[in-house]
Protein backbone atom coordinates (compact mmCIF):
# COMPACT_ATOMS: atom_id res chain seq x y z
CA UNK A 1 0.00 0.00 0.00
CA UNK A 2 0.97 3.26 -0.37
CA UNK A 3 0.83 6.85 1.10
CA UNK A 4 -0.47 8.14 -2.09
CA UNK A 5 -3.46 6.51 -2.11
CA UNK A 6 -3.92 6.25 1.05
CA UNK A 7 -7.17 3.72 0.82
CA UNK A 8 -5.71 1.67 -2.25
CA UNK A 9 -5.46 -1.96 -1.65
CA UNK A 10 -2.65 -3.13 -4.26
CA UNK A 11 -3.97 -6.54 -4.56
CA UNK A 12 -7.56 -5.68 -4.72
CA UNK A 13 -7.00 -3.37 -7.59
CA UNK A 14 -4.80 -5.16 -9.41
CA UNK A 15 -1.06 -5.08 -8.85
CA UNK A 16 0.88 -8.28 -9.32
CA UNK A 17 4.36 -6.82 -6.81
CA UNK A 18 5.23 -5.65 -3.48
CA UNK A 19 6.46 -2.37 -3.53
CA UNK A 20 8.60 -0.55 -1.08
CA UNK A 21 10.35 2.33 -0.61
CA UNK A 22 9.94 6.16 -1.53
CA UNK A 23 8.59 6.02 -5.75
CA UNK A 24 10.00 9.34 -7.53
CA UNK A 25 9.31 12.47 -6.32
CA UNK A 26 9.89 14.02 -3.04
CA UNK A 27 7.64 13.72 -0.07
CA UNK A 28 6.11 11.10 2.56
CA UNK A 29 3.35 10.63 0.06
CA UNK A 30 5.29 8.59 -1.95
CA UNK A 31 6.21 6.17 0.23
CA UNK A 32 4.97 2.03 -0.27
CA UNK A 33 5.21 -0.43 1.89
CA UNK A 34 4.00 -4.36 1.88
CA UNK A 35 2.46 -6.62 4.47
CA UNK A 36 3.11 -10.24 3.79
CA UNK A 37 2.50 -13.67 5.24
CA UNK A 38 3.36 -17.26 5.47
CA UNK A 39 0.76 -20.51 6.20
CA UNK A 40 2.68 -21.74 8.97
CA UNK A 41 -0.13 -23.99 10.37
CA UNK A 42 0.98 -27.19 9.79
CA UNK A 43 3.58 -27.12 11.94
CA UNK A 44 2.18 -28.12 15.34
CA UNK A 45 5.33 -28.61 16.77
CA UNK A 46 6.02 -25.92 19.62
CA UNK A 47 9.39 -26.14 21.12
CA UNK A 48 11.81 -26.01 18.93
CA UNK A 49 15.34 -24.55 17.61
CA UNK A 50 14.81 -22.69 14.42
CA UNK A 51 18.08 -22.23 11.98
CA UNK A 52 18.68 -21.28 8.66
CA UNK A 53 15.64 -19.00 8.40
CA UNK A 54 15.05 -16.70 5.31
CA UNK A 55 12.62 -15.16 3.32
CA UNK A 56 13.46 -14.59 -0.28
CA UNK A 57 12.02 -11.68 -2.30
CA UNK A 58 12.73 -11.92 -6.46
CA UNK A 59 13.08 -8.94 -8.56
CA UNK A 60 10.31 -7.42 -10.61
CA UNK A 61 11.69 -3.78 -11.06
CA UNK A 62 12.91 -0.84 -8.88
CA UNK A 63 15.76 1.88 -9.24
CA UNK A 64 19.26 1.01 -9.87
CA UNK A 65 20.93 2.53 -6.57
CA UNK A 66 21.71 0.18 -3.52
CA UNK A 67 17.91 -0.85 -1.42
CA UNK A 68 18.20 -1.87 2.32
CA UNK A 69 14.83 -3.49 3.59
CA UNK A 70 13.54 -4.79 7.08
CA UNK A 71 10.91 -6.81 8.24
CA UNK A 72 8.76 -6.02 11.91
CA UNK A 73 5.95 -7.98 12.98
CA UNK A 74 2.18 -6.89 12.49
CA UNK A 75 0.51 -6.63 16.27
CA UNK A 76 -2.72 -6.54 14.63
CA UNK A 77 -5.14 -9.64 15.08
CA UNK A 78 -7.22 -9.19 11.87
CA UNK A 79 -6.49 -7.77 8.10
CA UNK A 80 -7.33 -8.97 4.92
CA UNK A 81 -4.91 -9.66 1.80
CA UNK A 82 -7.62 -7.42 -0.78
CA UNK A 83 -8.70 -4.93 2.07
CA UNK A 84 -5.65 -3.76 4.04
CA UNK A 85 -4.55 -0.03 2.46
CA UNK A 86 -2.02 2.90 4.28
CA UNK A 87 -5.36 4.18 6.18
CA UNK A 88 -7.14 1.23 7.53
CA UNK A 89 -6.20 -2.15 8.18
CA UNK A 90 -9.83 -3.83 7.81
CA UNK A 91 -12.64 -1.84 6.10
CA UNK A 92 -12.93 1.50 7.84
CA UNK A 93 -10.41 0.07 11.39
CA UNK A 94 -7.99 2.46 11.33
CA UNK A 95 -4.29 1.73 12.19
CA UNK A 96 -3.26 3.80 14.83
CA UNK A 97 -0.30 4.98 12.74
CA UNK A 98 -0.82 5.44 9.20
CA UNK A 99 1.11 2.84 7.11
CA UNK A 100 0.85 0.49 10.15
CA UNK A 101 3.46 3.10 12.22
CA UNK A 102 2.35 2.33 15.59
CA UNK A 103 4.78 0.53 17.95
CA UNK A 104 2.59 -0.17 20.36
CA UNK A 105 -0.75 -1.65 18.50
CA UNK A 106 0.20 -1.86 14.70
CA UNK A 107 4.00 -3.72 14.83
CA UNK A 108 6.11 -4.60 17.09
CA UNK A 109 9.27 -1.69 17.39
CA UNK A 110 12.17 -4.54 17.07
CA UNK A 111 13.32 -5.21 13.32
CA UNK A 112 13.34 -8.61 13.24
CA UNK A 113 14.80 -8.94 9.41
CA UNK A 114 16.70 -7.42 7.45
CA UNK A 115 18.34 -7.48 3.97
CA UNK A 116 20.48 -5.25 0.91
CA UNK A 117 21.19 -5.34 -2.29
CA UNK A 118 22.11 -3.04 -5.51
CA UNK A 119 20.51 -3.27 -9.18
CA UNK A 120 17.51 -4.61 -10.26
CA UNK A 121 18.40 -7.86 -12.24
CA UNK A 122 15.08 -9.18 -13.49
CA UNK A 123 14.29 -12.35 -10.97
CA UNK A 124 16.90 -11.87 -9.08
CA UNK A 125 16.99 -13.51 -5.63
CA UNK A 126 17.39 -11.33 -2.49
CA UNK A 127 17.01 -12.86 0.73
CA UNK A 128 16.01 -11.35 4.25
CA UNK A 129 17.54 -12.85 7.19
CA UNK A 130 18.32 -12.84 10.90
CA UNK A 131 14.39 -14.66 11.23
CA UNK A 132 15.52 -17.54 13.57
CA UNK A 133 14.73 -16.02 16.61
CA UNK A 134 11.34 -14.61 15.02
CA UNK A 135 10.33 -18.18 13.23
CA UNK A 136 11.04 -19.72 16.56
CA UNK A 137 9.28 -17.59 18.45
CA UNK A 138 6.01 -17.97 16.04
CA UNK A 139 6.56 -21.71 16.47
CA UNK A 140 6.10 -21.50 19.85
CA UNK A 141 2.89 -19.14 19.75
CA UNK A 142 1.07 -19.60 16.28
CA UNK A 143 -2.05 -17.69 17.88
CA UNK A 144 -0.12 -14.13 17.98
CA UNK A 145 1.73 -14.65 14.31
CA UNK A 146 -0.12 -11.69 11.98
CA UNK A 147 2.89 -11.71 9.56
CA UNK A 148 5.37 -8.66 8.85
CA UNK A 149 5.56 -5.41 7.67
CA UNK A 150 8.08 -5.02 4.64
CA UNK A 151 9.41 -1.60 4.51
CA UNK A 152 12.60 -0.04 2.40
CA UNK A 153 14.63 3.25 1.96
CA UNK A 154 11.98 6.17 2.72
CA UNK A 155 13.62 9.19 1.83
CA UNK A 156 15.90 9.12 -1.06
CA UNK A 157 13.96 8.55 -4.11
CA UNK A 158 14.74 4.89 -3.96
CA UNK A 159 11.92 2.20 -4.48
CA UNK A 160 11.86 -1.47 -5.02
CA UNK A 161 9.17 -4.05 -6.60
CA UNK A 162 9.17 -8.15 -5.62
CA UNK A 163 7.71 -10.59 -7.82
CA UNK A 164 4.25 -11.26 -5.63
CA UNK A 165 2.50 -14.63 -4.75
CA UNK A 166 -0.14 -14.29 -7.92
CA UNK A 167 3.25 -14.25 -10.45
CA UNK A 168 2.65 -16.64 -12.55
CA UNK A 169 6.25 -18.22 -12.08
CA UNK A 170 6.18 -20.27 -9.08
CA UNK A 171 9.78 -20.04 -9.18
CA UNK A 172 9.95 -16.55 -8.26
CA UNK A 173 7.14 -16.49 -5.57
CA UNK A 174 8.05 -15.27 -2.10
CA UNK A 175 9.81 -18.16 -0.39
CA UNK A 176 9.85 -18.67 3.77
CA UNK A 177 12.62 -20.97 4.00
CA UNK A 178 13.91 -22.69 7.80
CA UNK A 179 15.59 -25.54 9.14
CA UNK A 180 14.06 -27.02 12.46
CA UNK A 181 14.76 -29.38 15.09
CA UNK A 182 11.90 -30.71 18.13
CA UNK A 183 13.60 -30.04 21.30
CA UNK A 184 10.88 -31.79 23.67
CA UNK A 185 11.73 -35.05 24.62
CA UNK A 186 15.59 -34.90 24.91
CA UNK A 187 15.63 -37.33 21.87
CA UNK A 188 17.20 -36.41 18.78
CA UNK A 189 14.42 -34.27 17.54
CA UNK A 190 12.91 -33.90 13.67
CA UNK A 191 14.98 -31.71 11.47
CA UNK A 192 12.85 -30.15 8.39
CA UNK A 193 11.99 -27.36 6.30
CA UNK A 194 9.75 -25.28 6.56
CA UNK A 195 7.91 -23.22 3.36
CA UNK A 196 5.47 -20.50 2.46
CA UNK A 197 3.64 -18.69 -0.23
CA UNK A 198 3.43 -15.31 1.03
CA UNK A 199 0.40 -12.98 0.17
CA UNK A 200 0.17 -9.90 -1.49
CA UNK A 201 -1.17 -6.17 -0.10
Amino acid sequence: FTADSPTLNSHANGYTWLGIGQLSGAGPTKVWRTLIQFDLSSITDTDVSVTNAAMTLYTEDGTTGGHSYELRRIRRSFWEETNACWNFYYNSNYWDGAGASDTSTDIFPDVVGSGSHTGKTANEAHPITGLDADIADILSNQAVYYGWRLSGDEGASQWFQFQASSDANSAVRPKLTFDYEVNSGGGDGILATGFGAGKQF
